[in-house]
Protein backbone atom coordinates (compact mmCIF):
# COMPACT_ATOMS: atom_id res chain seq x y z
CA UNK A 1 0.00 0.00 0.00
CA UNK A 2 1.35 3.43 -0.97
CA UNK A 3 1.44 6.21 1.56
CA UNK A 4 -0.40 9.32 0.45
CA UNK A 5 1.56 12.57 0.33
CA UNK A 6 0.52 15.42 2.63
CA UNK A 7 -2.29 17.67 1.30
CA UNK A 8 0.05 20.60 0.61
CA UNK A 9 2.26 18.38 -1.57
CA UNK A 10 -0.81 17.13 -3.46
CA UNK A 11 -1.87 20.72 -4.06
CA UNK A 12 1.57 21.57 -5.47
CA UNK A 13 1.46 18.48 -7.68
CA UNK A 14 -1.99 19.37 -9.03
CA UNK A 15 -0.90 22.95 -9.70
CA UNK A 16 2.24 21.74 -11.47
CA UNK A 17 0.24 19.26 -13.57
CA UNK A 18 -2.15 22.05 -14.57
CA UNK A 19 0.78 23.94 -16.12
CA UNK A 20 1.65 21.12 -18.51
CA UNK A 21 0.52 20.86 -22.10
CA UNK A 22 -2.75 18.88 -22.19
CA UNK A 23 -1.23 15.93 -24.07
CA UNK A 24 1.65 15.69 -21.58
CA UNK A 25 -0.72 15.90 -18.62
CA UNK A 26 -3.07 13.27 -20.09
CA UNK A 27 -0.23 10.84 -20.75
CA UNK A 28 1.36 11.33 -17.32
CA UNK A 29 -1.93 10.91 -15.47
CA UNK A 30 -2.93 7.80 -17.39
CA UNK A 31 0.50 6.19 -17.09
CA UNK A 32 1.46 7.08 -13.53
CA UNK A 33 -1.82 7.68 -11.69
CA UNK A 34 -4.02 5.19 -13.53
CA UNK A 35 -1.10 2.76 -13.88
CA UNK A 36 -1.72 2.09 -17.58
CA UNK A 37 1.12 0.73 -19.72
CA UNK A 38 2.35 2.79 -22.67
CA UNK A 39 0.51 0.49 -25.10
CA UNK A 40 -2.84 1.13 -23.38
CA UNK A 41 -2.26 4.89 -23.15
CA UNK A 42 -1.43 4.86 -26.86
CA UNK A 43 -4.64 3.02 -27.75
CA UNK A 44 -6.80 5.12 -25.45
CA UNK A 45 -5.49 8.46 -26.75
CA UNK A 46 -5.12 7.33 -30.36
CA UNK A 47 -1.45 8.23 -30.66
CA UNK A 48 1.61 6.15 -31.53
CA UNK A 49 3.53 4.56 -28.66
CA UNK A 50 6.60 6.62 -29.59
CA UNK A 51 4.57 9.80 -29.18
CA UNK A 52 3.34 8.62 -25.78
CA UNK A 53 6.95 7.98 -24.72
CA UNK A 54 7.97 11.44 -25.93
CA UNK A 55 5.13 13.06 -24.00
CA UNK A 56 6.10 11.06 -20.91
CA UNK A 57 9.71 12.19 -21.13
CA UNK A 58 8.95 15.85 -21.85
CA UNK A 59 6.10 15.86 -19.34
CA UNK A 60 8.33 14.47 -16.57
CA UNK A 61 10.92 17.14 -17.33
CA UNK A 62 8.33 19.92 -17.30
CA UNK A 63 6.72 18.56 -14.12
CA UNK A 64 10.09 18.32 -12.41
CA UNK A 65 10.82 21.93 -13.31
CA UNK A 66 7.40 23.15 -12.19
CA UNK A 67 7.73 21.33 -8.87
CA UNK A 68 11.25 22.71 -8.34
CA UNK A 69 9.81 26.22 -8.77
CA UNK A 70 7.19 25.50 -6.14
CA UNK A 71 4.41 24.49 -8.51
CA UNK A 72 2.20 27.28 -7.21
CA UNK A 73 3.44 30.30 -9.14
CA UNK A 74 1.29 31.55 -11.99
Amino acid sequence: MRAHPPPDELLHLHQALAKLAPAQRDVLVLHYFEDLPVRDVSALLGMPEGTVKSHLSRGRDALREALALGGATT
